[in-house]
């Protein structure tokens, strides 16, 4: 048992070393995976809150804010300017969760336009 601590020990230090050249271009796909999965995890999260506004304006804004922001931000390939965008996209879908929900509350009559689709 000791044995095997001791292995897994120091085949996490030679990947922190990145002594392990072919594991470690595995290990760096597979975080990019992660944070992929993350991403659209959280784009899914943004679009599903964002639905939930009462009205259609602030709704359209929403779902259209989040589509920019992902559209801008295609091509970020720096790991850690990345982690801070997904930071601030919790943030904002917390910031949407909370207006929708103020939203929910105190609605207004719907617009023409909303009676048309339904």
């Amino acid at each position: 048992m000791a044995c095997a601590a001791k292995l897994t020990s120091r085949f996490f230090s030679m990947l922190n070393q990145r002594q392990v050249s072919g594991l470690t271009l595995r290990f760096n796909e597979i975080k990019a995976m992660a944070s992929k999965k993350e991403l659209l995890k959280l784009y899914k999260s943004l679009i599903r809150e964002s639905q939930k506004f009462a009205s259609y304006n602030f709704r359209n804004y929403a779902i259209r804010r989040v589509n920019d922001a992902f559209r801008e931000n295609r091509s970020l390939s720096d790991h850690e300017e990345l982690k801070n965008k997904i930071a601030e996209g919790y943030k904002s879908l917390e910031t949407i969760r909370r207006q929708a929900l103020i939203s929910q509350m105190y609605q207004a009559e719907k617009l023409v336009i909303e009676n048309i689709r339904k």
